[in-house]
């Protein structure tokens, strides 16, 4: 099947009670509908990469309201939801990262061919942000607060999992190791409310941060703690292209529930200096 643009008599599709204006689907090889917005018709594009699980849900303001700002800088924005999440068709369960990045090009290279692409990533979404730079013409990469560290992030992920145990029963009856063994025997394990399996988990666990995939690539930290943490791990690593490092402080508003962000003017400045 070729890719094709499913397009909606309504002007916008609802979502949580809302209606989401300049949305639409677009029909991917595989047969899924992706669900995305689309705003302003510039030849310049950025195209957002979200982070994962509860992160997503906590940084949805935040990165429309980036995609807003975009459109007063007279850039065109693309936001989308993964296979398996948001409005998109499929099951987490039937979704892979690798997947989910080829989605991603298949989806840039149709609505926005010959464009200036610009890709942002939050987190998780820089994993994914930076492996479509690998394989398309990137103009600029800027990285939120990105996961460097797969498998360590994979690791918080399962503790989630048990302390979700502790809360529930007040006792851990199954602990990170044993939650492993569940994902290779064929089981799914919950993490923030969503069901992944071995698949979802070792493509998660087996893409990494790609350094070097943009010439021009921005990280943006929000504290001095995650940029230290970024030196040590690349302290081994030659750059071809070294990225430009900033730090910005800034609550982390991906995981931030006592307080409500819509918006971080400083990070948006940044990222189209």
């Amino acid at each position: 099947m070729n890719p094709q643009e499913v397009t909606l008599k309504n002007t916008g599709i609802e979502r949580k009670n809302k209606i989401v204006p300049n949305s639409n689907y677009f029909r991917i090889n595989n047969g899924y509908d992706i669900f995305y917005t689309s705003l302003n018709s510039s030849n310049k594009v950025w195209f957002i990469c979200n982070p994962l699980f509860e992160e997503a849900l906590y940084s949805y303001d935040v990165l429309k309201n980036f995609s807003n700002f975009t459109h007063m800088h007279d850039y065109s924005s693309i936001r989308h939801d993964y296979t398996g999440t948001g409005n998109s068709d499929g099951e987490l369960l039937n979704s892979t990262i690798d997947n989910w990045i080829l989605e991603s090009i298949e989806l840039i290279n149709s609505i926005a061919k010959d464009k200036e692409i610009h890709l942002l990533g939050l987190r998780y979404g820089a994993v994914i942000a930076s492996k479509i730079a690998k394989s398309i013409k990137t103009e600029k990469l800027i990285l939120w607060a990105p996961i460097f560290d797969s498998e360590d992030y994979f690791q918080k992920l399962l503790k989630y999992n048990i302390a979700t145990q502790y809360s529930t029963h007040k006792k851990i009856d199954t602990n990170s190791q044993q939650l492993e063994e569940i994902l290779k025997n064929g089981k799914s394990i919950e993490v923030q409310g969503f069901e992944i399996n071995d698949s979802f988990s070792s493509s998660l666990r087996n893409n990494h941060l790609e350094h070097d995939a943009c010439e021009n690539t921005k990280i943006i930290f929000s504290n001095q703690r995650e940029y230290d943490a970024y030196l040590k791990y690349t302290s081994s690593y030659t750059f071809n292209n070294s990225p430009e490092c900033i730090i910005i402080k800034q609550a982390p508003f991906w995981i931030e529930s006592k307080m409500y962000y819509s918006e971080i003017q400083d990070f948006y400045n940044a990222s189209l200096d």
